[in-house]
């Protein structure tokens, strides 16, 4: 069975002093340039922090639990998502994928590998 790959977020890179930024910036959140170069997205990261949600907000509470995490993609560009998993099993450092890129919504889930 082949998996099947979700849509990704956009990930760009300032021209001037090459700060990754995830989704489409107009400007660099960084010096402000405003030429940023699109890269490929790539779905496999780490874990660079993350946050045990026990009470979501309201727009969330059908997920349940979840855990916020901070996620540096390979190609560099850091992202925040949420997993579904048990929080216990989640540590800095650990090899993630991208599962799911709600569009819409924008939001990023990811699931440990």
């Amino acid at each position: 069975m082949t998996e099947t790959r979700p849509t990704l977020p956009a990930c760009n890179q300032c021209e001037r002093c090459g700060y990754r930024a995830a989704g489409r910036k107009p400007l660099c959140p960084r010096c402000g340039h405003v030429e940023m170069t699109s890269l490929e997205t790539t779905p496999d990261g780490k874990i660079l922090d993350f946050v045990p949600v026990t009470y979501p907000p309201e727009n969330l509470k059908e997920l349940g639990k979840y855990v916020s995490v901070l996620v540096k993609l390979e190609n560099g560009c850091n992202v925040f998502g949420m997993m579904l998993e048990d929080p216990d099993l989640v540590e800095v450092g650990h090899s993630v994928r991208i599962s799911k890129f709600d569009e819409r919504s924008q939001a990023l889930f990811f699931r440990l590998k």
